[in-house]
């Protein structure tokens, strides 16, 4: 939202989160192709070194 519109001139621009059942993969969908996981879990590469 702009900070300068004063709170009377400010509209949310942001929509609300809808689900839809029928499209949602389940946790099994969405690991089926993944290289590598872990107990219901995405494994990827560490970025952030320690």
């Amino acid at each position: 939202m702009p900070h300068d519109l004063p709170p009377s001139e400010q509209i949310n621009i942001w929509r609300e989160d809808l689900v839809d059942a029928d499209s949602m993969l389940s946790q099994e969908d969405a690991l089926r192709e993944a290289p590598e996981t872990f107990e219901g879990y995405f494994v990827v590469p560490l970025v952030i070194e320690k």
